[in-house]
Order: structure tokens, then C-alpha cells, then sequence
């Protein structure tokens, strides 16, 4: 049985309220995101499994924008959960902490 798409444009994600973390869905299930793409369930298993400790938060998905690192990768119902400390670095990082405490919608 296919899972009809949804489409989506946004990251879903907020500031947590200890420092300089956040928690949200980097990618939901059977949902379109704003790059084309979209994801079933059981995509990141392998990754997770393999790679966890070698995944970067990156700003934008550009490579040369590290941001921060995931405390913890996991998937549920609705899709890939990250939680993560955001480098305050006085550039990047904590750019966007001040933006996500505004209520900046990524």
C-alpha cells in the first residue's frame, strides 16, 4: 500500500530552553520537503546505526557551515528526531539561537 506524499516547507524545530540547543525534525515521513525529497520510514536506520557519530548540524546544508553536532538521533512515527548543541561561536551558531528564540520559523 503507497503512502500518498504531503508536502512541507519548513524545518520544524525550536530553541530548547538550557542554552544552546534544539530539538525538532530534521525530515518527516512521506513528506515532500523544500529540496524535492521525501522520505519513508526505516530511511535512517542504517545511518543511525553506522554514521551517528560522525553527522554535523550544518547551516542550510552547506558543507562549510558547521553549526553544532546531534546529542541524540532517532526516528518515531512522524519522522527523524534530533536533538542538538548549537556551537556558540559568535558567528553562525549563535546567529541562529538568537533567531530561533525571536521565533524565526526554519
Amino acid at each position: 500500500m503507497k503512502t500518498a506524499l504531503q508536502y512541507r516547507s519548513t524545518f520544524e524545530t525550536r530553541a530548547t530552553n538550557d542554552g544552546g540547543g534544539i530539538t525538532g525534525y530534521a525530515a518527516t515521513f512521506n513528506r515532500v520537503d523544500s529540496y524535492g525529497t521525501a522520505f519513508a520510514p526505516g530511511a535512517f536506520t542504517k545511518t543511525i546505526a553506522e554514521r551517528a557519530d560522525k553527522i554535523s548540524i550544518l547551516y542550510n546544508h552547506n558543507p562549510d557551515i558547521n553549526i553544532g553536532l546531534p546529542e541524540s538521533l532517532s526516528t518515531d512515527e512522524r519522522g527523524l528526531k534530533v536533538d542538538a548543541q548549537i556551537f556558540d561561536d559568535g558567528a553562525d551558531g549563535t546567529t541562529l539561537m538568537r533567531r530561533l528564540r525571536a521565533g524565526a520559523r526554519y
